[in-house]
């Protein structure tokens, strides 16, 4: 996950709720546990392990919101990040369609910084299916990624993604996820940025 404001959060919560009133809602949590914490292709644990847990509630109408957070290591007081987030999500056709508002937070030095993000999902065949996204922050940058997942047997799949920001920096990963059952998989992750050191990350992940 990655970068709300606590009266936006609370004015947008206030305002989805007399709409989703009537609907339908669910809570999902779990964690992940991962041998280093990478955004970007930059370690947020000084190369250490991280464990990171997340809970949504979601409603049948497409809005969702949830906190996910992780411990950090970045050789100052903070050490702890936190993310809030809401949502919508729907489809047209055969494009599934995302817009979320990301607000980033750490335990000692506070709001760091916000993100609006558009995401389009879609099928490419019958094994392989890509996800782009646009994303805007508020100190005014912002990034495009492409993703795409190959399904390479029952259980298997190829993820890849590359990240461009405004500036031309680039960063991608490629990895393989094996499902062990409808609710644990792990993933062996390659990450490569623009001018560092390659990085790997293994990890689990457990989903309600």
């Amino acid at each position: 996950m990655n970068k709300f404001n606590y009266a936006a959060a609370g004015a947008l919560a206030l305002a989805l709720s007399a709409g989703v009133a009537q609907a339908e809602v669910s809570l999902s949590y779990g964690a992940t546990l991962t041998s280093n914490y990478v955004y970007a292709g930059v370690t947020q644990t000084m190369d250490g392990a991280a464990i990171q847990p997340y809970v949504e509630v979601a409603s049948d109408l497409g809005f969702y919101a949830g906190i996910w957070a992780s411990n950090v290591d970045f050789a100052s007081a903070d050490n702890f990040e936190y993310d809030l987030y809401v949502g919508y999500g729907g489809s047209f056709g055969s494009v599934d369609y995302d817009v979320a508002y990301i607000g980033y937070y750490y335990d000692d030095s506070g709001f760091a910084s916000d993100e609006l993000a558009l995401t389009f999902s879609y099928a490419l065949t019958d094994t392989i299916s890509a996800s782009s996204s646009v994303s805007s922050y508020l100190d005014g940058t912002g990034s495009f990624t492409q993703g795409f997942t190959f399904a390479i047997a029952d259980a298997y799949e190829i993820g890849a993604e590359i990240t461009t920001d405004l500036e031309g920096y680039e960063d991608w990963n490629i990895g393989v996820t094996r499902a062990i059952n409808d609710n644990v998989s792990v993933d062996l992750r390659y990450h490569q940025a623009e001018g560092l050191d390659a990085l790997f990350t293994l990890s689990i992940s457990i989903d309600s």
